[in-house]
């Protein structure tokens, strides 16, 4: 778990959001599995959920705004060949 700490905000940014989800899918098998769990680790390791949640949520936003886009351009060019 320390390496998924030490990763830094502009790292998240940099990762896809399927690497953002596999983070996120590894701190919930660690409290899932830990019987004694270490309270501060705990507490960084949620905080650190938190900016996995708002940085996947940001790209998850920005990857639909961008299909909304392409299913735009296709529809005008499938509704152009129909006029």
């Amino acid at each position: 778990m320390d390496d998924i700490l030490n990763i830094k905000k502009s790292d998240m940014k940099k990762m896809s959001f399927n690497k953002l989800v596999e983070n996120l899918e590894s701190i919930n098998e660690y409290f899932q599995s830990t019987q004694e769990l270490d309270i501060e680790k705990g507490l960084e390791l949620y905080k650190k959920s938190l900016d996995f949640i708002v940085i996947a949520k940001e790209k998850l936003t920005n990857l639909e705004e961008e299909k909304r886009k392409i299913d735009e351009i296709y529809d005008n060019l499938f509704n152009d060949k129909n006029t």
